[in-house]
């Protein structure tokens, strides 16, 4: 955190021992969502998933969202790709078509190499 910036304008973690600041979070389509779309209700729906989908591929920050879901393990849906121990989950992506695929990998890889 800067120093003389107030914890209430940044959004915190601490994930094994390390400070993290995830400004980020706040521009995220998702914030203040029930999280359950994005474990429980996104894996029993394919409906509910194609609709997350779609809010991610909108979403301002969907690299900075799978880039953390990526680095801190994270489960769930992360930058619009289900992640396991922060890896991709194939079952829970099966539903995604090569265009949403396409569509992702253009946003989250930016020209870099991307191990899904």
């Amino acid at each position: 955190m800067e120093r003389g910036e107030s914890p209430e304008s940044t959004t915190q973690a601490v994930m094994d021992g390390k400070f993290l600041l995830n400004m980020w979070l706040s521009e995220a389509l998702c914030a203040g969502t029930d999280t359950e779309f994005y474990f429980d209700k996104y894996e029993n729906d394919q409906e509910t998933a194609k609709d997350i989908d779609r809010q991610c591929l909108s979403c301002p920050v969907i690299k900075e969202c799978f880039d953390y879901g990526v680095k801190t393990e994270s489960y769930g849906v992360w930058g619009g790709v289900f992640l396991n121990d922060g890896k991709l989950d194939n079952v829970r992506n099966s539903h995604k078509t090569q265009e949403v695929w396409q569509r992702l990998l253009g946003i989250i890889s930016e020209g870099e190499d991307i191990d899904l």
